[in-house]
């Protein structure tokens, strides 16, 4: 290896184990090599070999490239106190996926039932109240197809919402996180390490696999179609690119790619609609 290619790295691996809040301990487990190495990684006295690399990047769910490359020296924590606020985390929650509506979407009856279903399903997940029937969603679906068959956009708009709401889910938050959850809320750094971090020697689950493989099977085309939708339309074009960025960040594409080069992708190209003015990237990129 080159080392000059390297000079980032050992900034970059500390900075990235400090944002997180883990010790030098823990990335060594997580990664399968000792204490030592860890501490020659950050101080430059050694560049990890190929698979090593490997582990690091996937590990942060970012590709080997923005780990070598990047600049991660200076990363703000990925936790805080205020993950624990209720209040902060609806804001938080209404800036992924905003909710639309009009006065003119509000005469269509089928979009009006929708949307009151619609909010009611996010306000009891965002409050983590799951006391949802199959029942509510379906209809919800149902009326919202129904809206936009009579040409009001703004179902394509939060139609698009449900889908990602649920594709968070199912596509993006690992089976670890999910069944760590009840243990770990009160604790911010233990919910973002638990997210976002993966072990080496983590094996794929496969029920999660196949239920992703089935969700994308059943609705990616509809998030195809109404993204279609809302960049042809005057209103909603610029939410039409947004849920275009967020479909590769949540990881909603079936491309060959891996998790973290879609999540890359998404990424950059959220950061490039916000820098040209799309309100709903720039509320993303900030949040």
């Amino acid at each position: 290896m080159n080392s000059k290619e390297y000079y980032k790295l050992p900034s970059n691996i500390r900075g990235l184990r400090k944002a997180f809040g883990e010790s030098i301990t823990d990335l060594a487990l997580a990664i399968g090599v000792g204490n030592t190495a860890v501490s020659n990684y950050e101080l430059g006295d050694r560049i990890p070999d190929r698979d090593v690399l490997k582990r690091i990047a996937k590990h942060y769910h970012i590709t080997e490239d923005e780990l070598v490359h990047g600049d991660y020296s200076n990363m703000k924590p990925m936790y805080n106190d205020t993950m624990l606020d209720q209040q902060y985390n609806i804001n938080m929650m209404e800036k992924m996926l905003p909710g639309i509506c009009s006065p003119r979407a509000l005469e269509n009856n089928n979009f009006k039932q929708a949307y009151l279903l619609d909010e009611k399903i996010f306000n009891c997940i965002i409050n983590q109240n799951y006391d949802l029937s199959d029942e509510d969603m379906e209809k919800c679906f149902e009326y919202y197809f129904a809206a936009i068959d009579e040409k009001v956009i703004e179902a394509s708009a939060n139609l698009l919402r449900q889908i990602f709401l649920v594709g968070m889910i199912t596509c993006w938050m690992n089976p670890k996180f999910m069944d760590a959850f009840d243990g770990i809320k009160e604790s911010p750094k233990k919910l973002v390490q638990a997210m976002y971090l993966t072990s080496y020697d983590d094996e794929a689950d496969s029920e999660w696999l196949q239920q992703r493989e089935e969700f994308l099977e059943e609705y990616e085309l509809h998030i195809v179609l109404n993204i279609y939708r809302l960049k042809h339309s005057a209103e909603y074009a610029d939410l039409g690119d947004f849920y275009m960025a967020l479909r590769y960040i949540f990881g909603m594409v079936r491309n060959g790619n891996s998790p973290e080069l879609n999540s890359a992708i998404g990424y950059q190209m959220m950061s490039e609609f916000s820098m040209l003015g799309n309100i709903y990237a720039d509320k993303f990129s900030t949040k």
